[in-house]
């Protein structure tokens, strides 16, 4: 009865042959995996495995690596140190997701902070948005109606239209410090509302640009700093698995992306290490 290493120099007889009249590494591979047997013999000889393993290792390397240059084993543009710095950042990485970030659970939890901070922020953005609209049709109605008498009414209409100009130079400049819709000093404080019997807009204009500076409060300081430490742990998380992407992109356009199906990680670092 023959030996299991018997067994595995006699399967290896008979595929080597077809094997080496395939022109590239794709079409062996698709050869190897889409067998009638061969998958199943090498469950059953790890002799036969390790060889067809090996020779496709070897393959690999003749097709990817860069036989001119040594330390060029498994790409013509990368070097083994180079890649091997990339798959420890692979691991390293992974290790930290799971570590750091809590894995599937931890990111889905982030994840959701992250939403309910966008619906916050927008939400405050339309209320700036809506207050500022609301403040600009307010005046733009007070304008229109103060227009018809011309600015100041009554007896009072020369000394009130004289200070105007005064006013605008003493305090107008202090507006240039003011969000949108949060000016103070402004010269309608002197023109006359027919409808309300007044100077100037009245005090519902001043509780509108106080919901107006709550609502920005809200929007650059509020909820931001509520969520300050979750954005920050997100913007790690997002810049992780860019990093991820494109070690993983070098990793793929090279010979460990196939050499892979043939090693371990392990054994492959050490083949890198060793080149």
């Amino acid at each position: 009865m023959a030996t299991p290493t018997e067994r595995s120099e006699s399967a290896w007889g008979r595929i080597a042959p077809e094997l080496e009249m395939l022109t590239t590494f794709e079409q062996k591979k698709d050869y190897l995996d889409t067998h009638k047997y061969i998958p199943q013999v090498m469950e059953v000889l790890p002799e036969f495995k390790e060889k067809v393993n090996s020779y496709m290792i070897q393959d690999v390397i003749t097709e990817f690596g860069n036989p001119d240059a040594p330390g060029f084993t498994f790409s013509k543009k990368y070097s083994d140190e180079f890649l091997l710095d990339k798959l420890n950042l692979i691991e390293k990485n992974a290790a930290v997701y799971e570590d750091y970030f809590g894995g599937e659970e931890g990111i889905a939890k982030l994840e959701e902070r992250m939403e309910q901070r966008n619906t916050e922020y927008t939400a405050a953005e339309s209320r700036v948005t809506n207050l500022r609209e609301a403040i600009l049709q307010k005046r733009r109605e007070f304008d229109a109606r103060s227009e018809a008498f011309g600015g100041p009414a009554g007896v009072f209409t020369v000394p009130l239209q004289f200070m105007k100009p005064v006013v605008q130079f003493a305090g107008g400049w202090t507006d240039w410090f003011q969000s949108e819709g949060l000016e103070k000093v402004e010269n309608r404080k002197f023109d006359w509302d027919p409808l309300n019997k007044r100077y100037g807009p009245g005090p519902e204009m001043t509780a509108l640009q106080k919901e107006l500076s709550e609502a920005y409060d809200e929007k650059t300081d509020t909820v931001p700093q509520q969520y300050f430490e979750e954005s920050e742990k997100y913007k790690e998380y997002k810049d992780m698995v860019l990093s991820d992407e494109r070690n993983k992109a070098i990793v793929n356009s090279t010979g460990l992306d196939e050499a892979l199906n043939y090693l371990d990680i392990e054994s492959l670092k050490s083949l890198l290490q060793g080149s």
